[in-house]
Parts: structure tokens; C-alpha cells; sequence
């Protein structure tokens, strides 16, 4: 069985070890095990935040959501206040990608009862999304003409990713032609894909050396407005959330 799916048992577990006759051992047997799946945990998380490919990244987080209530629940249960506060920091720190965990977190936990959830840092959790949420939401919208796509992981990787970089954050770039070895080129179509950016590439095989052509699709807006809709769903989920009697 995955880890993810039997952490899920992990709430239950450590009630039962405080139930037990001997509560010493059954205290520290349950402080241990939630701080042991505290730390795989804090490191599953850092990793799925760092993959740069996005629909894996999403997909690595989405199996998180039920382990991470798991783990503050548990350190709630087994009165362990250095683990709420471990995995609270890692999941509030900036620059992190983890909208969609947090809302996910929030959704599982609303049918708790109200002090448990103040007790593990749901409410702290649901605060901080809202304020990452509505940050998110006052950026303008893209522009019908806007074409500039920030972010790319491998901006430093060497000059050719450099010149990458600067072309995709160019709002008024939308081709690229680019004369390029073959080596030079496959580099390049592995950046692209592997961020799933929505960049056509093919090559002109005219010249030497031959030229890639980039393009900047359409998609690339779709993609914008879906995901401030996304934006607009989850900031619904949290502030409901939020307005939960306490």
C-alpha cells in the first residue's frame, strides 16, 4: 500500500496508541511515528513543488492532500506542537506552487469540528490561501495581445535557455526563428515540453545550420483564463470555508 494512502490511517492510529493501558509507550509511539511522517511529508512536498513539468507537479501534490491532514490531525491528536508548526511552514512558504493543495487540505477538513480545526492550522491554512488567492486575482488579465510567458525553470541552465527565457517573456514576441545545431535544438524542444509550455517548435531545414521556428499558440491565453477562473472557484471554497461558525 502506498505511503499516501495508509498515512490517511494515521489520526486513528495514534488515538488508539493514547487509548492503550500503557499510555507512556502508547504516547511515544504515536509522537514518533507522526514525526517520522512529518518529515517524509515536508521533503514529498518540497518535491512535488519543484517538478517543473506542471501536469505531474499537479498530479504529485493532488496525493498529498489527504496525507497532510493526516499529519497535522495526528500531531494535533498526539499533542506534538513542533510538527503543526513544521508542516504550517512549509505549506505557507512563499513562492511554493501549492494553491491547489491548500484548497484541497481546507475541503477535508471542513467537516471537522471547529476546535480541532484551529487546533491543527486549518484556519491558518484557509487564511493564507485567501490572501494568496486574492494577490493572484488582482494581477490584470492578459491582455488580447500579451504573449509573454514568465517563469521558466531553466532560465540559467546556459545562453540558449537564456535566449529562450527572453523570448517567451517578451509580451510582443510570438516567433522565433533560430538558427541551431541539432543538439542545440533537441535542448531546446526538451525545455518546451517538459514545462508544457504552449509553444509550437519545428525546424526549417534550410541553411546550415538549420533554423528552429517557435510560436507562441493561442492556448497560451486559454490557459490564463481557465486558470483565473480556477482561481475565482477556490477563492469561493476558502472564503466559505472562512466563514464557517467557530
Amino acid at each position: 500500500m502506498p505511503r499516501t494512502t495508509w498515512t490517511a490511517t494515521l489520526p486513528d492510529l495514534c488515538t488508539r496508541l493514547l487509548d492503550t493501558p500503557a499510555r507512556g509507550i502508547g504516547t511515544e509511539a504515536a509522537q514518533a511515528l507522526t514525526t517520522h511522517l512529518a518529515s517524509w511529508l515536508v521533503t514529498a512536498i518540497g518535491d512535488a513543488a519543484r517538478l517543473v513539468r506542471p501536469s505531474r507537479r499537479k498530479a504529485d501534490l493532488d496525493t498529498l492532500a489527504a496525507p497532510t491532514l493526516a499529519v497535522l490531525r495526528a500531531a494535533g491528536i498526539a499533542d506534538i506542537p513542533i510538527v503543526l508548526e513544521q508542516i504550517l511552514t512549509v505549506l505557507r512558504e512563499p513562492g511554493r506552487p501549492l494553491d491547489t493543495l491548500l484548497v484541497d487540505v481546507i475541503e477535508a477538513a471542513a467537516p471537522l469540528p471547529a476546535d480541532e480545526r484551529t487546533t491543527i492550522g486549518i484556519d491558518t491554512i484557509a487564511a493564507h490561501a485567501r490572501d494568496t488567492l486574492v494577490a493572484s486575482l488582482a494581477e490584470p488579465p492578459r491582455a488580447t495581445d500579451g504573449w509573454s510567458i514568465n517563469g521558466l525553470a531553466a532560465a540559467t541552465c546556459c545562453e540558449d535557455c537564456a535566449t529562450l527565457a527572453a523570448f517567451l517573456a517578451d509580451p510582443l514576441a510570438r516567433k522565433l526563428t533560430w538558427p541551431l545545431a541539432k543538439p542545440r535544438r533537441q535542448h531546446i524542444h526538451h525545455q518546451l515540453d517538459e514545462a508544457e509550455l504552449p509553444v509550437t517548435h519545428t525546424t526549417t531545414r534550410q541553411g546550415s545550420p538549420h533554423k528552429l521556428v517557435l510560436t507562441k499558440t493561442p492556448e497560451l491565453h486559454r490557459r490564463d483564463a481557465e486558470h483565473r477562473r480556477a482561481t475565482e472557484r477556490s477563492l469561493t471554497t476558502v472564503e466559505h470555508y472562512l466563514r464557517q461558525p467557530t
